[in-house]
C-alpha cells in the first residue's frame, strides 16, 4: 500500500513531516510514500507457449503473485499470426491500451496491451482466447506498476510500425505528462532475438525479452522503457533483429502519479 498525500497535502509539496525532511522518510503510518518517485515495474511475470488457441481453448496469461487489491497491473501480449485482422479477444475486466491489435499479415506478429486496477477478484491468471483456431507462439508479460496515476494512467499511445527485414523503427510520439514510455516489438519467428534498441534521446532499461518456437509458428518479443518528462517527444526507436523477417513495434507512455 502507498500514499501520495499526508493530511490532505500532496507529498510533492511537503518539506518535512514531524520535523523530519521528506528525503529521509520512506513510510508514513506504515504506508510507503510515492510522491516524486518515478514509475516502477515490479514482479514482472512471463508467460510463454506454443499452443492451439481458439474461442474455447485459451492461452493462460499468468498474473504477478504479489498483485492485490488496489494494484495497477499492465499486460503486454504478443503472438505470431499471419492474419491481417484483430483475432485476439480482450479479456473481461481489462482495458485495451492500443485501440486495436498492432500487426498485420505483413508483420506476421501482433501486439495487444491491456491494464487493470485490481479489486481482489482476478485470481492467479487470465485466459486469452482467439476468434479463430490456430497453433501459435505466444509471449506475454504482466507486472505491477507503482507510482502511476491510476485515474489517468495512459499519457500517450503511438502508431505501430510494420516492416520486413532486420530493422523496424517505432515512430516517435509526443508525451504530454511526466512518466515512463515503453517500446515493444514482436517478430515473426523465434530467431529474432536478441534485439538491439537504439533511441538517440533516451537510454532504455531492459524490461524483458523471450521467444516461443515450434516450426513456423514461433514468435520472439521484447520491451524496454525510459523515464520521460512531459511535453517531450520519445524520438524514434530503431529495433534490430538477428535475421530478416516480419515484425511490428510501437511506443506508449504511462502517466506518473
Amino acid at each position: 500500500m502507498s500514499i501520495d498525500k499526508v493530511n490532505g497535502v500532496l507529498w510533492s509539496s511537503i518539506v518535512k513531516v514531524t520535523g523530519v525532511v521528506k528525503a529521509n522518510i520512506a513510510k508514513v503510518g506504515g504506508a510507503s510514500v510515492v510522491g516524486d518517485a518515478d514509475i516502477s515495474f515490479d514482479d514482472i511475470t512471463l508467460s510463454s507457449a506454443v499452443q492451439t488457441i481458439n474461442p474455447s481453448t485459451s492461452f493462460t496469461m499468468t498474473l504477478p503473485t504479489t498483485a492485490g487489491t488496489g494494484d495497477w497491473v499492465l499486460a503486454l501480449f504478443t503472438i505470431d499470426s499471419p492474419v491481417s485482422s484483430d483475432v485476439i479477444n480482450d479479456p473481461s475486466g481489462w482495458t485495451l491500451i492500443n485501440t486495436s491489435t498492432w500487426g498485420s499479415s505483413t508483420s506476421d506478429a501482433h501486439i495487444k496491451l491491456w491494464y487493470r486496477e485490481f479489486d481482489g477478484s482476478e485470481g492467479s491468471s487470465v485466459p486469452i482466447t482467439s476468434t479463430i483456431s490456430s497453433t501459435r507462439g505466444i509471449v506475454a508479460w504482466t507486472m505491477v506498476v507503482s507510482n502511476i496515476d491510476t485515474a489517468n494512467p495512459i499519457s500517450a499511445v503511438g502508431n505501430p510500425s510494420i516492416s520486413i527485414g532486420t530493422v523496424v523503427t517505432a515512430p516517435s510520439v509526443l508525451v504530454p505528462d511526466d512518466g515512463t514510455f515503453i517500446c515493444i516489438n514482436a517478430f515473426d519467428g523465434s530467431d529474432g532475438e536478441p534485439f538491439t534498441y537504439d533511441n538517440s534521446s533516451f537510454a532504455f532499461t531492459d524490461g524483458g525479452e523471450d521467444d516461443a518456437s515450434t516450426g513456423g509458428s514461433g514468435v520472439s518479443s521484447a520491451w524496454k522503457y525510459a523515464t520521460i518528462t512531459g511535453g517531450t517527444n520519445t524520438d524514434t526507436t530503431l529495433i534490430t533483429a538477428q535475421v530478416s523477417d516480419g515484425k511490428v513495434a510501437g511506443h506508449f507512455a504511462l502517466k506518473k502519479l
